[in-house]
């Protein structure tokens, strides 16, 4: 998206530090009874903090978008690629 977050050259990025919970907190889900209903999930530690990674993303993504993050110049000449 034209945006650069140096997720291979350092740890350290709130974005990918989120992403990766998200994806270790996902994967965990299917294989524990209790987190299959919704409203017993979003009240454990792991619910809550999966709700509050997605957020982050969610809030870095709409900054993307927006142009309001670093290389905002980069996304105003990236033309729209309509989905296949």
């Amino acid at each position: 998206m034209g945006v650069h977050i140096d997720a291979l050259n350092s740890g350290s990025s709130e974005y990918v530090a989120a992403v990766e919970r998200i994806k270790q907190i996902i994967g965990l889900r299917p294989r524990t009874p209790l987190y299959w209903y919704d409203p017993i999930f979003y009240k454990t530690a792991a619910g809550k903090q999966v709700y509050s990674d997605i957020e982050l993303t969610h809030s870095f993504t709409n900054q993307v978008r927006s142009g309001a993050g670093a290389g905002s110049e980069i996304l105003s000449i990236i033309p729209y690629r309509r989905p296949l």
